[in-house]
C-alpha cells in the first residue's frame, strides 16, 4: 500500500514543479520497485480529495 503523498494546499501553490514531482516521481519510484522486483501482485494506492480533487455526490462511481 502506498500512503506517502504530498496533499496540503499550501504546498501546491508555493511551488508547482515540486509538488508534483514528489507525488508523481514518488509514485513512479514504488511502482517501477514493484515491476523489478517481480513478486507485487498488487499496488493500492491512496491518497486524499487534495490529490485527486472531490467527486459529486451523484456520480454513480467513486468516493462519496
Amino acid at each position: 500500500m502506498h500512503f506517502a503523498a504530498q496533499t496540503h494546499v499550501h504546498n501546491y501553490l508555493g511551488n508547482t514543479f515540486e509538488f508534483t514531482k514528489n507525488n508523481v516521481y514518488g509514485t513512479h519510484v514504488l511502482l517501477e520497485a514493484c515491476k523489478v522486483t517481480c513478486q507485487i501482485k498488487r499496488f493500492i494506492h491512496v491518497t486524499t480529495d487534495e490529490e485527486y480533487g472531490e467527486t459529486d455526490e451523484d456520480v454513480v462511481v467513486g468516493n462519496h
